[in-house]
C-alpha cells in the first residue's frame, strides 16, 4: 500500500470530524519534503581536481562477464514432470513405404504395393 488514504476513506473521515493528514505517511507530507531539500546541494568540480586516494586509483573495475543477447528473453520457469511439452509429437510416416520414422524423400524401401 502507498500509504495514501483513497477517496472513500478521506470522506469517511471528514464526516468523522478527523484530519485525513493524521492518516497519510510522514513521507508525502509537505513538511517532510521541505526538510528533505532545504540542505544545499553543491555542484561537482572538474574530474582534474579530484582527490582520488591511491589505494582507490589502483582498483581497476572490469565490466560485467557475460552478454545481453539479442531478441525475446527465454523462459526460466523449468515444467514439471506432469505437465506436457508443448505440442504433441506426431510420428513421421513414410508416403512411399508407409513405414515410421522417415519420410518419402529419405526412404530406401521399395514402394509399397496398394
Amino acid at each position: 500500500m502507498d500509504q495514501i488514504p483513497c477517496a472513500h476513506v478521506i470522506v469517511a473521515l471528514q464526516k468523522s470530524n478527523l484530519d485525513p493528514y493524521d492518516y497519510c505517511s510522514q513521507y508525502y507530507k509537505k513538511e517532510t519534503m521541505v526538510d528533505a531539500y532545504k540542505e544545499i546541494v553543491h555542484p561537482i568540480e572538474n574530474k582534474e581536481t579530484w582527490v582520488i586516494p591511491e589505494h582507490i586509483k589502483s582498483v581497476i573495475v572490469y565490466p560485467p562477464e557475460g552478454r545481453i543477447r539479442v531478441g525475446r528473453p527465454k523462459k526460466r520457469r523449468c515444467k514439471a514432470s506432469w505437465e506436457r511439452n508443448g505440442k504433441p509429437v506426431k510420428q513421421i510416416n513414410c508416403g512411399k513405404c508407409g513405414q515410421n520414422g522417415h519420410n518419402r524423400r529419405t526412404c530406401r524401401n521399395p514402394k509399397k504395393n496398394v
